[in-house]
């Protein structure tokens, strides 16, 4: 597959796709020579508010231009969604509130694609499983089926999911497009790096930055490409921090950076970027689970335990932090002289939320450590820990 290497910038204005084949800086300076002539075009302004998050990383004068939108047109759906993005990728606001706006811009107009296009990276965002976001993006390529944009997110998603092989993949319908803007480069090069076509998603990588080099979201891409798939850690350092100097507060940056000082055993600059994302976004277990692991290997045992039960009442029905709190509860036990564990966390872990635990995939490997090394502590006469079979 070979994507031609050309210009293409995309933008969203009054339910409208409106495509420029010229850089960036020439549509920015003919959309402010507009402006000056007619300052409430709703079309311009909202070209102008997009460069302006999107290309100059300016997402407080975007706001500025989005707030103007919806003075003029209090029902523009297209405002609505560019504030949504803005919200997800700096943490403007309460991002709560990013379902209520999209139910607003559904009542607006529910056959506008976009809207439901934002919904799904708004389910990406609260990390919706890889079940539901099929299941979602399914219906909606059933909906709109001739929809590039749906149509590539499917790959993504299919793509994490390994359900979609480059047989089935309809190359034609992304070769001969006409919106190939950065965004739509990403998406792409993430499937083909999930189907371990990795010098060909590099390419698509490189071309997605060339259109958009301020992209922290392409960088971070990048960044990630670089290190699972050509083991390249310094490069995705590199590039990671360029991400964070254009957004300090993009979350995945941030974590891609922590995982790749961990995979390297820097487990304190890992922690400390960890422990940053807490402070910003303190609702993804991920991130406990990082910084629990982290303290597991500096054999700093109180720490891990104090952020195991943290993370246990913040996320009880997680599998993850579950079984961690499990093993640090049972290492307590065995290692440390004059401790007393009380096991009944540890029964409830393993008995009675087995319908929520068992189909996890590595459910088994963990549900016979843990039952044998409480065999270990309590003796292997103690009936109550015997080994069931599943």
């Amino acid at each position: 597959m070979k994507i031609k290497d050309k210009q293409v910038l995309v933008f969203y204005a009054e339910k409208q796709v409106i495509l420029y084949n010229e850089s960036i800086d020439e549509v920015k300076k003919r959309i402010e020579s507009e402006l000056k002539e007619n300052e409430n075009d709703i079309k311009l302004l909202s070209i102008y508010a997009q460069i302006l998050h999107q290309y100059d990383n300016d997402y407080i004068l975007a706001l500025k231009y989005i707030k103007k939108i919806l003075q003029l047109n209090k029902k523009d759906v297209d405002a609505r969604l560019e504030l949504i993005i803005i919200m997800l990728q700096y943490f403007v606001g309460n991002t709560d509130d990013c379902q209520n706006i999209l139910n607003e811009c559904l009542k607006i107009d529910d056959n506008y694609w976009r809207t439901h296009f934002i919904q799904i990276k708004y389910y990406d965002f609260l990390l919706k499983s890889n079940s539901f976001m099929m299941k979602e993006i399914k219906l909606l390529l059933n909906r709109f089926p001739n929809n590039p944009w749906i149509t590539v997110y499917y790959w993504q998603i299919a793509g994490d999911e390994d359900e979609l092989s480059l047989q089935d993949v309809n190359m034609e319908l992304i070769e001969n497009s006409e919106y190939l803007d950065f965004e739509m480069l990403r998406r792409i090069a993430y499937y083909f790096q999930r189907v371990d076509k990795n010098n060909l998603a590099e390419q698509l990588q490189k071309q997605s930055l060339k259109l958009n080099p301020k992209s922290f979201v392409n960088l971070n891409n990048y960044a990630q490409l670089l290190r699972d798939s050509f083991n390249n850690n310094k490069d995705c350092i590199y590039y990671c921090q360029k991400s964070l100097e254009y957004n300090p507060r993009y979350v995945m940056a941030m974590l891609n950076l922590a995982f790749t000082y961990q995979f390297l055993e820097k487990y304190e600059i890992s922690n400390k970027l960890i422990k940053n994302l807490i402070e910003i976004q303190n609702t993804k277990s991920i991130f406990f689970e990082g910084l629990i692991q982290n303290y597991i290997n500096l054999e700093q045992t109180d720490k891990a335990m104090l952020y195991c039960q943290k993370a246990n009442k913040k996320f009880p029905n997680n599998y993850e932090i579950n079984v961690m709190y499990s093993y640090e509860l049972i290492q307590h036990q065995i290692y440390t002289e004059g401790i007393e564990t009380d096991f009944e966390y540890v029964e409830i872990v393993l008995f009675n939320n087995l319908d929520l635990f068992i189909n996890q995939p590595n459910y088994d490997s963990d549900y016979y450590y843990i039952i044998n090394h409480m065999n270990y502590i309590y003796g292997d006469n103690d009936a109550d820990y015997n080994i069931i079979e599943i």
